[in-house]
């Protein structure tokens, strides 16, 4: 029989050449190259002002997967003809759903033992309320989408939620679910052309992807969109995947091109540590810099994908011998299980030994690589050897729904408390907003014997400071303007003054009869304090006495409101000490003030609690206009920004009005009449930075 030339171009595509691409095999520097993507990660988590790019150990292991997967599906249709979908998804689920499945059950018990012992309320992490949606979300390969509807901004960073991790493995889960079908449409429409026609459509979709990145970063407000959609991360996998179609069943490299693709790899590893240096802002916890947005996550894909390219081959190369020496191979081995543990026990571990620095890193790895070699050895090795669920695949699903079932019946009221989480606490809860919302009380030093002396027609309110006394002033502002006495109210922002005590400087003696001036903390407040160290403290009281003392001296008609600082979130571990520094240090300003002479001039309001859940903190928060809402009633809202630190809306708003309330305490002028919570202060510019805050209609 005659054998035409294009039917022989097509066998010889279809014939598998060895040694190719990867044929199935296991290459030790790909295991170690995955390794160093989970070290990356597990640093990041636990200690990222040290790596606050670590996060890329998770683009990392997306070009990974794109690549892998990509290859073992060319050449299985090229070595057999055709695509087992079937079996490539049941070989998936028994990589993945066994370590899966053990969490979710082993999480769902750890929480109920938790609100059995300390209440349901007690600690946020382990509510299981959060819990429930976000179990069920990962469990079901939608962790990604259920963060995007849910927020408004970066959770991921700044929810401490067992769980927040699991977004990536949903994106990756997706692919494994839609790739194979696209494979086989390449092959269907490409025949004897299918690399060209991958390639094509492979880089269309990559170009789509970035470009809806790009888009999003400059024009959507939501940054959760941005970093957790499929839509905006696949082109991420897809580079990878462009990789699998240039190699996969063709020869490996040739002793010729060798060298070129060592330089391309080393070329890859140097261009990926400033990366991993300096691609987030530590800040705003860790989370992308815009620029990674705009171009950064593009570069560091073909950055990563370049080492792929030198460490897949079959003999390796110098750096794909660095890459398989026997700690990354088997950090590599035991990657996803690690991935998994880790987030939980790094919660666990903060929340009730309280390390901090080398000791939280030194506890939870050592913790997390124990129970992920365990889980590799006892759990997921026999899963994957077994061949039960090629016989019996719908067991996959009934597994799948027990699991469910089982995270639902453990957070039902049938087993713990339905109250849900109340909010943050109050002297006496009210259900609206009709009069003050009470303040936080434990007020240091009095302004009473001000008020006693002054009429309130001739007292000015000055709030001065930077963004966050801005965003507190905005309904604040708008609150004092109902009262029928009418404060004079002005405000002085200037964020190039870095520290209270240099604000308090910058008051001169005014036209005012008398005058109050308000400040908050500000972000560089806090960063100054880190900077100093264990001196913060007295440093920090010394500073801010002496400036107070000479306002007063300067201004004999003034006094002075230092608000509390707001606890910020919880990755921001040095911060969280210069706020305590902070707060101790404002408060005895204030109680040293009746001791020499200026008693009723300086107070300190501990206001900063308003925006705290039982102590902790917390992004989202019933709204000011119920705050005993359940978290199941779903009407929480977003009361902090995505740095962790700033606020929203209705965080700004609770301070302002436990502020209001402290003030008439000592003044008893009365409280803001009418609906003073509503209006164009919403709108701030404060408010209005990309990413930072939603457009609320109501709390």
């Amino acid at each position: 029989m005659t054998t035409t030339p294009r039917a022989a171009d097509e066998a010889r595509e279809l014939e598998p050449i060895e040694p190719t691409a990867v044929r199935g095999q296991e290459i030790p520097a790909l295991t170690g190259l995955r390794g160093i993507a989970i070290a990356l990660v597990l640093v990041y988590h636990t200690n990222f002002d040290r790596l606050p790019g670590g996060f890329l150990g998770v683009d990392l292991f997306f070009v990974l997967s794109g690549f892998l997967i990509t290859t073992l599906l060319i050449e299985e249709r090229n070595a057999k003809g055709r695509l087992g979908l079937r079996d490539f998804w049941l070989r998936r689920a028994k990589r993945l759903l066994p370590a899966l499945i053990a969490l979710l059950i082993a999480l769902t018990i750890f929480i109920d033992i938790h609100a059995w012992i300390s209440g349901a309320s007690s600690n946020p992490t382990w509510n299981p309320f959060y819990f429930r949606p976000s179990a069920l979300s990962t469990l079901f390969f939608s962790a990604n989408w259920h963060a995007i509807w849910t927020t408004d901004h970066s959770e991921v960073f700044s929810l401490h939620q067992p769980l927040a991790h699991t977004w990536s493995l949903a994106i990756e889960e997706q692919f494994y679910l839609v790739w194979p079908f696209i494979v086989v449409a390449i092959f269907t429409l490409g025949r004897r052309f299918w690399r060209r026609t991958g390639l094509a459509i492979t880089l269309l979709l990559a170009a789509c992807s970035a470009g809806a990145m790009t888009w999003a970063a400059v024009s959507y407000r939501s940054l959760t969109y941005d970093y957790n959609s499929t839509v905006t991360r696949a082109f991420v996998i897809m580079v990878g995947a462009l990789l699998a179609f240039a190699v996969a069943n063709r020869p490996q490299p040739t002793a010729r091109m060798r060298p070129l693709l060592l330089v391309v790899g080393i070329i890859g590893v140097i261009g990926i540590i400033p990366f991993a240096h300096s691609a987030g802002n530590v800040g705003d916890l860790a989370f992308p810099s815009k620029w990674m947005f705009l171009w950064g996550f593009v570069v560091f894909s073909l950055l990563a994908v370049a080492i792929i390219a030198d460490v897949r081959q079959v003999n390796p190369s110098p750096l794909g011998r660095m890459m398989s020496i026997a700690p990354l191979v088997f950090l590599g081995e035991i990657s996803y299980a690690l991935y998994l543990i880790h987030v939980p026990i790094l919660f666990m571990v903060e929340g009730y030994f309280h390390l901090l620095g080398w000791k939280l890193f030194v506890s939870v790895a050592t913790l997390s690589i124990g129970l992920a070699w365990l889980s590799q050895i006892f759990l997921e090795r026999p899963a994957r050897r077994s061949r039960f669920v090629f016989r019996h695949p719908w067991y996959v699903v009934g597994g799948m729904l027990m699991t469910a079932g089982i995270i639902l019946l453990g957070t039902s009221t049938l087993i713990v408390s339905p109250s849900g989480l109340p909010g943050p606490p109050t002297s006496k809860p009210t259900p609206e907003l009709s009069g003050a919302l009470p303040g936080q009380g434990g007020m240091v030093g009095s302004l009473a014997p001000f008020f006693a002396t002054h009429s309130p027609r001739s007292i000015t309110m000055r709030l001065v400071g930077a963004t966050m006394t801005q965003q507190i002033a905005a309904p604040m502002v708008a609150g004092l303007k109902t009262l029928p006495f009418g404060y004079q109210v002005r405000t002085a922002m200037d964020s190039a003054v870095p520290t209270l005590p240099a604000r308090l400087d910058r008051q001169r003696a005014g036209a005012e009869d008398a005058r109050i001036v308000i400040s908050s903390c500000e972000k560089s407040d806090l960063e100054a304090l880190a900077a100093r160290g264990a001196d913060a403290e007295r440093w920090f009281e010394q500073s801010l006495a002496s400036a107070v003392g000479a306002l007063e001296r300067r201004d004999p008609s003034s006094a002075v409101a230092i608000l509390s600082c707001p606890l910020p979130a919880p990755s921001h571990r040095s911060l969280t000490a210069a706020q305590q520094a902070f707060n101790a240090a404002a408060a005895a300003v204030a109680g040293q003030t009746g001791q020499t002479g200026q008693t009723g001039r300086t107070i300190y309001l501990p206001v900063g609690d308003a925006v705290l859940l039982v102590g902790n903190y917390s992004a989202t928060l019933p709204p000011p206009s119920t705050p005993q809402a359940s978290l199941a009633s779903g009407s929480w809202v977003l009361s902090r920004m995505s740095d962790g630190i700033h606020l929203c809306q209705p965080g700004a708003l609770r301070i302002a009005a436990a502020t209001l309330a402290d003030l008439d305490s000592e003044s008893h002028v009365g409280a803001p009449r009418g609906h003073w919570w509503t209006g164009s202060w919403r709108s701030d510019q404060s408010f209005t930075a990309p990413g930072s805050c939603p457009a609320r209609s109501s709390y």
